[in-house]
């Protein structure tokens, strides 16, 4: 049995790259293929991107790790990169990783400018960020 076939899928986040956008909340399999697990209609004002992970948390699937789709999203604002920072935090404390995927040259700029692509690493496709967490393992020895 394959490494990949012992582990979870990994939470996957989109939206349609709009304030308030409805967010699906998907499953990512280590071949790059998806499964829709939830949709939410946008962020309250008090929430952030953990809420949705607590979202896919009281749900009865499992995962491992995190991976927010920028694909459709221009741009981000500071309550972008605070929510992103503030998602890394959180999912330190479940050995969890937090990556991104489909990042334009605009925001992969900013990310370079404010360091924050050390802490979130960024892959051009679904299956290279799958493949690439699953390659790695977790960050705590076994």
């Amino acid at each position: 049995m394959t490494r990949d076939a012992t582990r979870p899928p990994i939470l996957l986040i989109r939206n349609d790259g709009t304030c308030g956008a409805q967010v699906e909340l998907h499953l990512l399999d280590p071949d790059g293929s998806t499964r829709l697990i939830g949709r939410r209609d946008g962020l309250g004002p008090d929430e952030d991107l953990e809420t949705l992970v607590r979202v896919a948390e009281i749900s009865d699937e499992r995962f491992q790790d995190v991976v927010v789709d920028l694909e459709r999203v221009k741009w981000l604002n500071s309550t972008g990169l605070g929510w992103l920072v503030g998602l890394v935090r959180h999912r330190k404390q479940y050995d969890d990783r937090v990556a991104l995927v489909g990042v334009n040259e605009r925001i992969a700029k900013l990310l370079q400018v404010t360091s924050l692509d050390i802490a979130l690493p960024a892959y051009e496709s679904l299956a290279a960020v799958a493949g690439a967490l699953r390659a790695e393992g977790p960050e705590t020895a076994d």
